[in-house]
């Protein structure tokens, strides 16, 4: 049931106009790799999103938490953290995972419901005060526990316990915050303040040893973060930058990058979305960072909406390797 609950949560954070709150990043742990920002200010005047947000909120499931959450008001933002280490392991549940909201919340109000819930066989959701906070405690019944803690009236952060527990002790000043990594507090402080979707990651260590050792790809491996957003008014527009340790690495993946770009411009494509991103790709060197820019239009999309994958009419399929084919 939590579970569902935070998927409504993370529902309603798309479909109110908001920006995203500075201050959540204060709380993020220092051992995160990954940083997403959830910041839809003007999502609203998504037709297409909203429209489909707007039908799915009229289901049984969804009504179901219409006494918990005003949806135009009560979750401005989100923020959701992740150390590379959940995803090596292919399993979270015991890492530093874990989705930081603003907002205004009834902590009461919000409790009464999940007490009210119908649970599944083996769940388990137990109600508690810990550390002064109101708390909600689950358990799947298959080994996987997760929290919500109610941090104040207008913070809640919840995921998994160990991700939970780091916030709160973030929060009291016992544990470092994500601020504390200089290089990559200053790459999380250029990302974008308008974007509806905006991160930033670090390269792992891993991905830059095998980039080491391939002679086409050791530049790649120089990249130490990797920043990106997504702002959708009537197109989508994209925007990928990575930040290197050289100013010489980005502009020979440059030169790769716009390679590869002609190369896929020669090639009819399936769709015209990927049409789109390839014929408005741009790419500019700053420094020691490298920008990637491009969009979709908005009849580019609807098409892709429509085609459900399909190769839409008039288009080619994409060509299967020998590999794929068996």
């Amino acid at each position: 049931m939590l579970k569902r609950l935070l998927l409504v949560v993370l529902c309603l954070c798309f479909v109110m106009p908001q920006t995203f709150a500075a201050n959540l990043d204060s709380l993020v742990p220092a051992n995160a790799d990954l940083v997403i920002r959830a910041n839809v200010q003007q999502v609203l005047n998504i037709p297409e999103l909203k429209a489909k947000l707007d039908e799915a909120l009229k289901s049984e499931e969804a009504k179901k938490y219409e006494t918990i959450f005003n949806i135009k008001q009560d979750i401005n933002s989100v923020v959701v953290f992740v150390p590379f280490e959940a995803v090596e392991k292919g399993n979270p549940s015991n890492s530093t995972v874990g989705m930081i909201a603003d907002g205004n919340f009834d902590a009461d109000k919000i409790i009464e419901e999940i007490k009210k819930a119908e649970k599944q066989e083996g769940e388990t959701i137990t109600v508690t005060e810990e550390d002064g906070l109101k708390t909600v405690n689950y358990n799947d019944g298959k080994g996987n526990e997760s929290k919500i803690v109610f941090l104040d009236k207008n913070t809640i952060v919840m995921g998994t316990v160990t991700g939970v527990e780091t916030v709160k002790s973030v929060k009291a000043g016992k544990t470092p915050a994500v601020a504390s990594k200089a290089d990559f507090a200053a790459s999380l402080a250029k990302l974008s303040q308008t974007a509806q979707v905006s991160g930033v990651f670090a390269l792992p260590e891993s991905a830059k040893q095998s980039a080491a050792a391939n002679e086409q790809l050791a530049d790649l491996g120089k990249v130490n973060f990797v920043r990106f957003g997504l702002t959708k008014m009537e197109d989508l527009d994209l925007e990928i930058i990575g930040d290197f340790a050289e100013a010489a690495n980005v502009e020979n993946v440059k030169t790769a990058i716009d390679g590869l770009i002609k190369m896929l411009a020669s090639n009819p494509a399936p769709y015209s979305a990927l049409e789109d991103l390839v014929k408005n790709f741009a790419s500019k060197v700053d420094g020691k960072s490298l920008a990637i820019t491009s969009k979709i239009t908005k009849a580019s999309l609807e098409k892709l909406v429509a085609s459900n994958g399909a190769p839409e009419a008039g288009k080619v399929a994409p060509q299967q390797s020998p590999a794929e084919a068996k």
